[in-house]
């Protein structure tokens, strides 16, 4: 990855607040890159084809789970402190069992954070093998979490 399509990277993460599941239009991203359009599909092409962003129907793009660990590489240690915090919390209410559901509302509650913050960071533990999310109700721990 060179210079300019980490910085696109980096501008996409600050623009959706480091967020898996938050989209932005293609065109608001065009415009505050200050790339010509040429020059921007170039570089938005490569992001996609590497699975570091994700261009949805309408001109919508995410971040993926790929792109944020780019982002982070120094890993921030805010967010790794809390999810390091979650993953505890979910261990001790299963008891260490992936058969067991854990709410996700009563889990946001014992955390003390809001719904969607709650979210993210079970968005980037699912993509990391550690933990699946049921239909946004529940939570279980997978074995890789365990191991």
């Amino acid at each position: 990855m060179n210079d300019l399509e980490r910085r696109l990277l980096n501008q996409i993460y600050a623009k959706v607040s480091g967020r898996e599941k938050r989209y932005l239009p293609v065109d608001v991203l065009a415009t505050e890159s200050g790339l010509c359009p040429e020059e921007f599909s170039k570089v938005l092409a490569f992001l996609n084809e590497e699975d570091y962003v994700e261009v949805k129907p309408f001109r919508m793009l995410r971040i993926t789970h790929k792109g944020i660990l780019t982002c982070e590489e120094c890993e921030v240690p805010e967010k790794r402190e809390i999810r390091n915090r979650v993953m505890e919390k979910i261990k001790e209410l299963s008891q260490g069992d992936t058969e067991a559901f854990v709410i996700i509302d009563a889990l946001a509650g014992e955390l003390n954070l809001m719904r969607y913050e709650l979210f993210d960071i079970l968005n980037y533990l699912q993509g990391e093998g550690l933990v699946k999310i049921h239909s946004r109700i529940s939570v279980s721990i997978c074995e890789k979490a365990l191991g």
